[in-house]
């Protein structure tokens, strides 16, 4: 299941890179990103809810690439890619799948090699408390609100 967005803002792709990748604008309430690959980081999203998130790709001013989990959930990637148009730069989200196996060793990620999310990893890349054979249905972030606060925060940077 994948569940793409896009939005497109009168930037470059520079100053759009500079907006998108500045989380706590327009995605999260608390918790950034280090734009590394393997970069790890615990994200509270503005509902409350916590992700796990571990950094995948990072090419500066087109894409940023993370896998994150909730709490009881399977990792899905997110893929923002930035692609520059006449009217400015477009900004496409794609939510997508669920890890079958662990993504790395982190312990935000489920791939932990010992104590309680090692089980997790066994299972899948998953939080600390997804259990060996159980089913979960993928969920995914609610998109549309996330990429209205983008486009408010765009506004801020104008004015």
């Amino acid at each position: 299941m994948d569940v793409t967005r896009e939005i497109t803002l009168p930037l470059d792709p520079d100053a759009a890179w500079e907006v998108v990748t500045d989380l706590e604008r327009w995605l999260t309430d608390d918790g950034s990103l280090e734009l590394e690959p393997g970069c790890e980081s615990e994200l509270t999203l503005r509902d409350g809810e916590t992700r796990w998130a571990t950094v995948a790709e990072v090419r500066r001013g087109e894409h940023l690439s993370f896998w994150w989990h909730a709490y009881d959930a399977l990792a899905t990637l997110v893929e923002v890619s930035l692609v520059e148009v006449p009217a400015g730069t477009r900004v496409v989200v794609v939510e997508s799948g669920y890890a079958g196996t662990p993504i790395c060793g982190s312990p935000w990620a489920g791939g932990a090699g010992s104590g309680p999310r090692a089980a997790s990893a066994a299972a899948a890349t998953a939080s600390p408390s997804f259990a060996i054979g159980r089913a979960h249905v993928l969920t995914t972030l609610d998109w549309e609100p996330a990429l209205e606060r983008l486009r408010s925060a765009l506004e801020l940077v104008e004015a």
